[in-house]
């Protein structure tokens, strides 16, 4: 009885260190990719190129779409359609900001310049290399 207690008010903090994106660490962004960079242990990659703005939806333990592919400074806008909390952590530190977002809410980043695989997780729901994860797959502009 005393030890649960003690655990209890530990787990709300624990929540909100994971809910900032603070467990972040550096890996390999093309780490499950084919030889082209393309993830392929995230499903279909939804080609998005060309448009100025997309929106994925961060639905309970998933993204909609897992993979995007866009261009270069294209918006891209994390919607919570859930009811839990999630947030948008790169895999690899800095590559870009983590997004935290709560039900109902939304967050925004730009695509990075550099053509690269860019990876994601929730820090909540998974992990790096299981759970709920993504990935942004930024291509050369035309």
């Amino acid at each position: 009885m005393h030890l649960r207690r003690l655990l209890i008010p530990l787990i709300p903090v624990s929540l909100l260190a994971a809910a900032a994106g603070a467990c972040s660490s550096a890996s390999d962004a093309t780490s499950g990719s084919s030889g082209t960079g393309v993830p392929d242990d995230l499903g279909d990659v939804t080609d998005l190129t060309g448009q100025s703005a997309v929106t994925v939806d961060v639905v309970d333990n998933s993204y909609k779409p897992r993979a995007v592919k866009v261009s270069p400074g294209t918006k891209i806008t994390f919607t919570n359609t859930g009811v839990n909390p999630h947030n948008v952590t790169p895999n690899e530190d800095g590559s870009f900001d983590p997004i935290s977002v709560i039900p109902g809410q939304s967050g925004s980043m730009t695509a990075p310049t550099n053509p690269s695989t860019y990876r994601y997780y929730c820090t909540i729901h998974g992990g790096k290399s299981s759970g709920q994860r993504g990935a942004i797959i930024v291509v050369p502009a035309p």
